[in-house]
């Protein structure tokens, strides 16, 4: 009875409206058929909820306290996951060690040290393999740190692409030739090798272009950061840390969709 007494244009958001009514929830709700809760302590809320509730936290950089505060007295986010009006707790609010990541010895087994120029770093690498015009990530993965690109650029390649794009560090005359048997064309940047010591000035004009072309991916990494605060990730554990990557990444696709469809909309 609650929820008749709310007006109808109250707490309603124009975005997540427009989400919610594109996207076939039946078939997301099918595929987190198989996740269940524990047979202990209080019942339960639906996966697909839950799944709802951390696209919210993606997309708003919430913590779980803030995440649960936000949907006692967000109407739109409570009609966005499906909740009605009667009081509810969702999250346990759990905090995350603030100081985590930082040292070596502070027991996280998956992540790794790695070097850039003079700087160390220690966590994880985050991978994408994004589609060019879109701007949507289409392949992600989550490694250690000390994991070199190429080790995992195959894993990043849908097999449908017109060419594939990718920096020095992916570079190899076995890929290059395992791309074109695929009818794939070959656009990774050239590096100078053992057979190759010194780049061709085509080959240096070539990995220009090909720079050029690829910088888009890197506004995806600085919207992950920027909007979603992912400079340092939350748990210990590579399997924690990748599922919460992979809903910061639909969260970035869903609203890189929304924005793609009002532009074909005002086209």
């Amino acid at each position: 009875m609650t929820d008749m007494l709310i007006p109808d244009r109250m707490g309603r958001n124009e975005r997540l409206e427009r989400l919610d009514a594109v996207i076939d929830w039946d078939r997301v709700d099918a595929l987190l058929s198989d996740v269940h809760s524990s047979r202990n302590g209080r019942p339960a809320y639906p996966p697909l909820l839950m799944a709802k509730a951390m696209l919210l936290q993606q997309w708003h950089s919430a913590s779980d306290p803030e995440m649960e505060d936000a949907l006692y007295d967000r109407l739109s986010f409570r009609r966005f996951v499906g909740l009605g009006f009667e009081d509810a707790t969702l999250v346990d609010a759990q905090r995350s060690d603030p100081s985590f990541g930082a040292p070596a010895d502070a027991g996280d087994a998956d992540a790794a040290w790695t070097k850039r120029g003079r700087s160390k770093r220690y966590g994880y690498r985050v991978h994408i393999g994004m589609d060019q015009t879109s701007c949507i990530a289409r392949e992600v993965a989550l490694t250690a740190a000390n994991i070199n690109e190429s080790d995992v650029a195959e894993g990043l390649v849908s097999g449908d692409e017109g060419a594939v794009y990718g920096d020095r560090a992916c570079y190899s005359r076995e890929r290059s030739r395992r791309l074109r048997s695929r009818g794939i064309k070959d656009r990774i940047m050239k590096r100078a090798s053992k057979h190759d010591p010194e780049l061709k000035p085509w080959e240096k004009t070539r990995n220009l272009l090909i720079s050029r072309l690829r910088a888009p991916v890197e506004k995806v990494f600085g919207t992950l950061k920027r909007s979603c605060r992912y400079e340092r990730v939350r748990y210990e554990g590579l399997a924690r840390n990748e599922t919460e990557m992979l809903f910061k990444l639909m969260a970035y696709n869903l609203r890189r969709a929304d924005v793609l469809l009002l532009q074909r909309q005002h086209a």
